[in-house]
């Protein structure tokens, strides 16, 4: 049984890296390597997807910077908590988050067409 859940495991931490692998490709064709969005669906799979992204990252020469970076936790009750690091530095986490002209909040409603597109 827990061998099964350590294959699953394994399996989903490949797949999240073969996901973060698609992402950084689509996204160097499209951006200037400033913007990446990453979501999941819990806690324990946004830590295997910021880890792969990390790895890819790393191996590609890119630096992440941590101080610019942001969390926004789409969460409908509550405040999990969630701690989202990268280089071992924690990422600041955000209520609302303007990205491409909508901005986005925590209760995960979003508003389109913002005037000011800065992030943030």
């Amino acid at each position: 049984m827990e061998e099964n859940a350590s294959v699953e495991r394994r399996r989903e931490y490949d797949e999240s890296k073969r996901t973060v692998k698609q992402l950084v490709k689509e996204k160097n064709k499209r951006m200037n390597n400033d913007d990446a969005v990453l979501m999941a669906k819990s806690e324990e799979e946004l830590r295997r997807i910021v880890d792969a992204f990390e790895e890819v990252c790393v191996r590609r020469k890119l630096r992440v910077h941590a101080g610019k970076s942001k969390v926004l936790l789409c969460e409908r009750q509550g405040n999990s908590g969630c701690v989202v690091r990268i280089g071992g530095q924690a990422l600041e986490v955000v209520d609302n988050f303007t990205y491409l002209g909508s901005k986005l909040f925590k209760r995960g409603k979003c508003r389109d067409e913002v005037e000011n597109s800065d992030t943030g």
